[in-house]
């Protein structure tokens, strides 16, 4: 019932819809879900075509995905500069990898022969660089080498000396987003226990005292001190 006539045709147009792209992408973790266009991949391209991408995007989260990625929440921060290819109904996600930048490093404490002592663990216990975002640390733990065991606190018994402090297993941080470099930078340095000294001599016109002729006290019970 139809024919294209050599003449009287109506013409029609044919809309050629611009083709929604694919983006893949990695970024370090940064305590954000703002991804650069850096750091993306454009695909579903034709083959021979070109496509820049600028601006950034948004993820559905900011951390760590053990074995998989973010999936990205919002495109409306890029654009592109290719009128063939469209962001509307495009798709993609991001791995977001571990920082390795973060370090924490042991700060030097004091104690004294004859006290036990624990470690302190908390946050005036170490320093921290490298926190990403609004991220900290609450606390760590802290020991040091005894009888060549780690130890959280001393005993009354443990020698004058100075101990390696060695941190580990930082708290408040998200369980995938980093790598933690840690530092035995500080030491607990056991104080000597001061003694108290007390005696009697006969005159003998000197203000000089002979050792023999004091007791020390403030020793730990089982100690003997010679003066």
């Amino acid at each position: 019932n139809y024919v294209l006539a050599v003449s009287g045709n109506t013409n029609g147009t044919l809309t050629i819809a611009p083709r929604a792209v694919a983006l893949t992408g990695s970024k370090l973790y940064d305590g954000s879900t703002v991804v650069a266009a850096a750091n993306l991949s454009v695909g579903n391209l034709v083959e021979g075509d070109s496509v820049a991408l600028s601006g950034s995007a948004t993820l559905a989260g900011k951390d760590v995905v053990p074995g998989g990625a973010q999936a990205l929440a919002s495109l409306a921060g890029l654009t592109l500069d290719n009128r063939n290819y469209t962001l509307a109904g495009a798709s993609g996600s991001v791995a977001v990898t571990p920082n390795g930048a973060l370090t924490i490093a042991a700060v030097g404490q004091t104690s004294v022969y004859g006290a036990s002592y624990s470690l302190d663990g908390s946050p005036s216990g170490f320093t921290v660089s490298g926190l990403q975002g609004d991220d900290h640390v609450t606390g760590i733990s802290a020991t040091v080498s005894l009888n060549g065991a780690p130890a959280s606190a001393t005993s009354a018994n443990t020698p004058a000396g100075a101990y390696a402090i060695t941190p580990s297993a930082a708290l408040g941080l998200p369980a995938n987003d980093y790598v933690v470099t840690y530092l035995a930078t500080g030491a607990l340095t056991v104080q000597p226990r001061p003694v108290s000294l007390a005696g009697a001599q006969t005159y003998s016109g000197a203000t000089s005292v002979a050792g023999p002729h004091l007791s020390v006290a403030n020793l730990v019970p089982g100690d003997a001190v010679a003066v």
